[in-house]
């Protein structure tokens, strides 16, 4: 896997996503070291990263197992 060159996420596709789907009474800016939980019991989310960055860790060890960088759905 070395050298081996990423892809680029396709970023006019995902804005236009963000525009179309996002209802803006519903988006909210948090700030810096917010948690936020991705499930809510049996509920699952789904989550727009309009811009910025979000780090994932897991709930039970907080360890760090991704990192995200807008825009993004997840």
């Amino acid at each position: 896997m070395i050298n081996i060159p990423l892809q680029q996420k396709p970023v006019s596709n995902i804005r236009m996503l963000l525009d179309r789907l996002s209802v803006s009474s519903r988006i909210v800016k948090l700030s810096k070291g917010t948690l936020v939980s991705l499930n809510d019991g049996s509920v699952q989310h789904c989550f727009m990263l309009h811009s910025g960055t979000a780090v994932v860790r897991r709930s039970d060890n907080n360890l760090i197992v991704g990192n995200i960088v807008a825009p993004v759905l997840f």
